[in-house]
């Protein structure tokens, strides 16, 4: 019996040392396997942070701008010079008694002005005017003296004594820039927007017809016609009038922003698809095929073109140049345009977004957009930016700002 304890005891010291030994061996494999744990973590560690330094140091930063809607009164006037029909009574006696008062209606053969050597009757019907200015004489046929209406002869009549207009339809006579040519030209009624002499934020619009237009060296020469509000320009000789609305609502956007895009017009015929998969068969010059994705694009600044799509030029698949077939037709990319847009950059990747143009206003150092026009585009609060012209900027670019 004792010996049977002893030989349990001497079993029980092997089995405890068996089981010593296979903790330590456990102990030290944690051990390893915490260490290369730990050296994958650190040596992940510094690849991140090479990494993010890397990215810190080569980051494209760009400064952008958040395109606000503004409300603001555009005040690039142009001047006009006014001629009338008018006709001017004289007199060699000048202590006259006007017998109607000014600015008003009379009909023909009326006693405008006397005194006891002569009564002064008007022949024609008209309103009167004693206001006179020396260039009551002029008419848009004396275009010799209109080129040229800052040095226009003055007639200094001192024998004078008051004028009657006999027209309602007046001219506005004036050089602008010569861009506006085409639109003018070819306009055969026209809204002017004249400022008022006492109050310079205000402005009447004056329904007006192209005259006459001749282009001198760098001006347009414009002669308009107007039929109404002759009372309220009665005794000017000169108006301020600007040729777009004044009092402009839009998007508000840095000149700088503005960019190019090349497109690619592609037949639509030429295109297949797969699964909402749009795609074109490239070939080269050995007959090789290859399929290669395109997406059609939205433009705001070009109008569609009947059978063809806009797609991006990418000088790493599609370009000008490039052969396409379609069931053994071929199509040679050979038709470009250029979209007009700015790059939003809302999620900080550089997005190309086409902006509408035409309508808009355009100041020294921005643009003001149609905020309707380009509607489903560029629109309030987009951040975009600020200097594309020179910066190099494209497309799914990740941009710092």
């Amino acid at each position: 019996m004792i010996y049977d304890d002893k030989e349990n005891i001497s079993k029980l010291r092997m089995n405890r040392t068996m089981v010593d030994i296979e903790s330590k061996k456990y102990v030290k494999k944690q051990e390893k396997t915490t260490q290369i744990v730990f050296r994958i973590f650190i040596f992940s560690s510094v690849i991140w942070a090479v990494g993010t330094i890397h990215n810190f140091l080569t980051r494209t930063v760009l400064e952008t701008v958040e395109v606000p809607l503004i409300n603001t009164v555009v005040t690039n006037t142009y001047t006009g010079f006014i001629i009338r029909e008018e006709t001017v009574y004289t007199s060699n006696f000048h202590n006259m008694n006007f017998l109607v008062e000014e600015n008003t209606r009379i009909r023909r053969n009326t006693a405008v002005a006397a005194n006891l050597q002569q009564s002064m009757i008007a022949e024609t019907g008209g309103i009167v005017s004693f206001n006179l200015d020396g260039f009551e004489h002029l008419t848009i046929s004396d275009l010799e003296n209109i080129m040229n209406f800052g040095n226009l002869s003055l007639v200094n009549n001192t024998d004078a004594i008051f004028r009657i207009i006999t027209s309602n339809n007046w001219n506005i006579i004036s050089f602008i820039p010569i861009k506006y040519s085409e639109s003018i030209s070819s306009s055969n009624s026209i809204s002017l927007f004249a400022r008022d002499k006492f109050y310079p934020y205000l402005f009447k619009e004056i329904e007006a017809t192209v005259y006459k237009t001749e282009i001198l060296e760098d001006n347009l020469l414009v002669i308009f016609s107007v039929q109404d509000f002759m009372l309220d320009y009665i005794n000017d000789r000169n108006i301020e009038f600007t040729l777009n609305n004044p009092y402009v609502t839009g998007l508000k956007v840095p000149s700088t922003a503005i960019a190019n895009r090349t497109l690619l017009l592609i037949p639509e015929n030429f295109i297949y698809t797969n699964d909402d998969r749009n795609y074109v068969v490239l070939t080269d010059e050995y007959g090789n095929t290859i399929n290669i994705d395109i997406n059609p694009v939205r433009t705001l600044s070009i109008p569609e073109t009947t059978g063809y799509v806009y797609v991006n030029q990418d000088f790493r698949t599609i370009q000008i140049g490039s052969t396409i077939i379609n069931n053994g037709d071929i199509y040679i990319v050979n038709r470009v345009v250029t979209d007009t847009g700015v790059f939003r950059v809302n999620s900080g990747i550089s997005i190309f977004v086409s902006i509408y143009t035409n309508n808009s206003v355009v100041l020294e150092d921005y643009i003001i957009l149609d905020r309707d026009k380009n509607g489903g585009g560029l629109t309030i609060h987009d951040r975009i930016v600020k200097d594309a012209q020179s910066n190099l900027v494209y497309s799914g670019q990740i941009l710092n700002w």
